[in-house]
């Protein structure tokens, strides 16, 4: 028998207001299964620890989400409806009754704690759209050309306003880890000391954590996740095979039952460095503050929107239809077209464009050295350092955009001092995107614990990183929408500089060809800062000189599409010269070959063979990642759902100087957190998308070093990575792959 008590604060005098309250959890009214009213926020979440899901009474999988919450009020026992509460909201509710919904509650034992809501169509419509799909900030749907994703029978809502604490959790999965979630959330007295985070514990400890008293302090935002065992890596010839530590959390299928068991719980604070320190700018994004890392408001204007796209299209085809008239037509047309020439040149070399946004990014990726930006210091009347700022532009266009900064020199702000990058950023043709700064932090701990648990025997030793850190947290700071043809400059707030590792600027609608990345310039690797090995191959200043410029490039491997469409401009530029208007008509058309495949990322260019042995082969080019999958998917590997699966890479570098490969991991083995999705102003990307916060994670041991291609013969380099994965992947991200010593547009992530 269900035992019937009033729920706490109803009267019964009848509807209250409906609508919004100051929380994100809307106020409206909602009968139980017994029939009693409530004010949804008011009465029945404000204050307490709840658990939210929607259920019809018609679906066998709605009855199976009941039978999991029904071993799960088994252990809890006594805390059921003292401290947890939990509410099965209908979906359906015209056909889900209080009559209907009390049948359910009976048949699976519900008992004080346990209600089962219903209310006005529009009432229920409007919780599902406030807590579970992509909406807008008022709660109405997002409008038609979004994507939103209805999570509301897959996904159980878990949360605590008390103590600030939300998050989610598979609905079918263990009913002993749903229990131990909703343990963290019961307010408690804070332990003496810092802020601390409890990583996710072994289900066979859920019972313990249960019984915990008052003085675990688990309702506290984090010091970093706990680092996993490091991964066995070894080299055979140019086979390296890499198994990597096991998971922090137990056994699930993110993509089958999503998110999975790394996901961990939403929390609005900061973060928290291994040396107890909060860590300013490390939160990206609360119910009432959307974009919480903008410093002030983002300005938007218009701009030309021609692309180096548009502008390389058309020549291709002056060219062809000039050959095939046998040439110009008059001496005003030839000088038109010598000077269409000149200027594919210019695009390609970054050369002045005039009236181009785009004017002075080259497409030939040789100005590395070029491309570190330092911050400039903010000084005080006194002037003491009292933060900074670097200006960073950026186009975006088709699966492409180019940048002039890859590198920056935080080396001159003092420990703990803020900054802040203020981005230009010009949409071009079809450049339409949610830009998203991904920034990727270091942890800080004392200098002997950072290097983590020991080493496996047997195994390469890890590449030790900057003395005292260890890899720390990442985050989406913004998801801030870019329209074509619009000029949009705004300033992101950064953690403190001793943080710092890499900004990897994304947009999700098409990624991850239109990704860079800007590193540490004064990082390490292999003995040698970043800044350090871009000189060294390109020289210090590659435009500095006609000679200067011609042996950067010449350092680019000649499968380069951005290359091959330079060399053929080049040759149809004397060609037309000589008046030799049918030899410009083939250059022409080999230059519009390259094209094509410079226009295309996902797959390999031309001349570059597919390894049918490996999931994915990827090409280093052009300072550029290209790559396909074996299987024809696009920036996909379906193939691993759980931990245990394994994947095969063949690298191949095509550029005349040394290249490496590293794998990198989002969250899937140490956690990650969903921050609130703030782009649902102007449609969000689904559920468990949207401003995510992870622990990262290096999945090598080191780095691959692939030495140069030959030149006389041409002949790439190519090395094997096989890599089997002991942890669930994350549910945004399966992994990153980029070359360490090298980035700019050496980036290529797999979902």
């Amino acid at each position: 028998m269900i035992r019937r008590r009033a729920l706490l604060g109803i009267g019964g005098e009848g509807i209250e207001r409906c609508g919004l309250s100051e929380s994100p959890v809307p106020d409206v009214v909602v009968v139980s299964h017994e029939g009693e009213r409530a004010r949804f926020w008011s009465d029945l979440v404000r204050g307490r620890t709840v658990l939210l899901h929607f259920l019809s009474t018609g679906g066998d999988e709605s009855r199976a989400v009941a039978a999991t919450l029904a071993r799960v009020q088994e252990l809890l026992g006594e805390r059921m409806g003292r401290e947890v509460f939990f509410y099965s909201l209908a979906a359906d509710a015209e056909r889900d009754t209080p009559q209907a919904l009390r049948r359910l509650a009976e048949a699976h034992g519900a008992g004080p704690g346990w209600r089962f809501l219903t209310g006005e169509p529009a009432a229920m419509e409007l919780l599902r759209a406030r807590l579970y799909a992509s909406a807008d900030s008022t709660g109405h749907a997002a409008h038609a050309g979004a994507n939103p994703q209805d999570c509301s029978r897959g996904l159980l809502r878990y949360g605590n306003a008390a103590v600030g604490l939300w998050g989610s959790v598979p609905a079918r999965t263990d009913p002993a880890w749903i229990a131990e979630r909703l343990a963290w959330l019961a307010p408690r007295t804070p332990a003496a000391g810092p802020p601390r985070r409890r990583g996710p514990l072994p289900l066979v400890l859920a019972g313990l954590l249960l019984g915990l008293t008052s003085t675990a302090g688990f309702a506290q935002h984090p010091h970093p996740q706990p680092l996993i065992t490091p991964s066995c890596q070894t080299t055979e010839g140019n086979v390296t095979t890499v198994v990597t530590g096991e998971s922090l959390f137990p056994a699930s299928y993110p993509f089958r039952d999503p998110p999975g068991t790394n996901f961990l719980p939403t929390v609005y604070t900061n973060l928290f460095d291994s040396l107890g320190r909060e860590v300013p700018n490390t939160l990206p994004s609360t119910p009432t503050a959307f974009y919480n890392l903008h410093d002030g408001e983002p300005a938007v204007s218009q701009v030309n929107p021609t692309s180096p796209t548009d502008d390389l299209f058309a020549l291709w085809n002056r060219l062809d239809e000039t050959g095939a008239r046998g040439g110009p037509r008059d001496p005003i047309e030839e000088r038109l077209l010598r000077e269409g020439i000149q200027t594919g040149i210019d695009i390609l070399e970054g050369n002045p464009v005039r009236n181009r946004a785009y004017s002075g990014l080259p497409l030939l990726h040789y100005t590395g050295p070029e491309k570190i930006r330092k911050v400039q210091m903010v000084l005080d009347a006194e002037g003491k350092v009292v933060g900074g700022n670097v200006e960073v532009h950026q186009v975006w266009y088709d699966s492409h955009f180019e940048s002039d900064t890859a590198m920056l020199d935080v080396s001159g702000l003092p420990p703990g001092t803020p900054w802040t990058v203020t981005y230009t950023i010009d949409v071009l043709t079809r450049g339409e995107d949610d830009f998203s700064p991904y920034a990727m932090y270091w942890d800080l701990a004392p200098g002997d614990e950072a290097a983590g648990p020991a080493l496996p025997p047997g195994c390469m030793a890890p590449a030790s990183g900057p003395p005292g850190k260890r890899p720390g947290m990442g985050m989406d700071q913004t998801f801030f929408p870019l329209r074509e043809g619009t000029r949009t400059v705004l300033r992101i707030k950064m953690a403190p500089a001793e943080y710092y590792r890499l900004v990897y600027t994304w947009g999700w609608r098409m990624h991850p060809p239109r990704v860079q990345v800007m590193v540490n310039a004064n990082e390490v690797v292999f003995g040698k800062t970043l800044a350090k090995w871009e000189s060294d191959v390109f020289g210090p200043a590659p435009r500095s000189s006609e000679e200067a410029k011609l042996a950067a490039i010449a350092q680019i491997g000649e499968l380069a599409p951005a290359k091959r469409m330079w060399r053929s401009l080049r040759a149809a530029r004397d060609a037309a010269a000589r008046g030799d208007w049918r030899r410009v008509q083939a250059l022409g058309r080999e230059g519009s070959a390259a094209f094509d495949d410079w226009g295309e990322r996902g797959q390999l260019p031309t001349g570059v063979e597919l390894d049918r042995d490996a999931d994915i082969t990827l090409f280093y080019v052009n300072n550029t990642i290209y790559a396909e999958f074996t299987d024809g998917g696009l920036v996909n590997f379906p193939a691993w759902q759980t931990r245990g699966a394994k994947l095969k890479v063949t690298v191949i570098n095509g550029d005349h100087y040394e290249r490496s490969y590293l794998n990198v991991d989002f969250g899937g083995a140490r956690g990650w957190e969903n921050q609130f999705k703030s782009s649902v102003r102007v449609g969000g990307s689904g559920c468990w998308f949207t401003f995510g916060r992870n622990y990262w994670w290096v999945n090598m041991a080191a780095p691959v070093v692939l030495p140069p291609a030959g030149r006389d013969p041409y002949r790439p380099s190519v090395h094997k990575v096989h890599i089997t994965y002991r942890f669930d992947p994350g549910r945004r991200l399966r992994f990153y792959q980029f070359d360490p010593l090298h980035h700019d547009v050496g980036v290529y992530s797999v979902h």
